[in-house]
């Protein structure tokens, strides 16, 4: 399941990631590529557990945790712009350390 397949009433909470990916990637760029890779990886997830206002906190938490993971790479690569290597890495070193301060995040915990 992809991007596409999202339903209507993700549209919110898809926007609200997006802003805090962007929150925490700071003044980096996103590719078109890298950005689908994102929404790609969580989408099935995301719509199985549409997120509760208490577990969205956690979600966010995270969506920040992963930009800014992501901005670094992309910073240590000598580039201002994240890619789709980059989002790969995040995502690879984020997933398996998921314990947050505010808890658990269920959309991210099933990848």
């Amino acid at each position: 399941m992809t991007r596409d397949n999202l339903r209507a009433d993700l549209l919110p909470v898809t926007w609200q990631l997006a802003v805090a990916f962007g929150q925490g990637a700071g003044t980096c760029l996103i590719t078109g590529e890298a950005a689908a890779a994102v929404m790609d990886h969580y989408a099935e997830p995301l719509m199985r557990n549409l997120p509760s206002t208490a577990t969205m906190l956690q979600l966010v938490e995270f969506m920040r945790a992963l930009g800014a993971s992501a901005a670094m790479q992309a910073l240590r690569r000598g580039s201002a712009v994240i890619e789709l290597v980059d989002i790969r890495h995040a995502i690879g070193k984020l997933v398996p350390k998921q314990a947050a301060p505010l808890g658990d995040c269920p959309v991210c915990l099933e990848q």
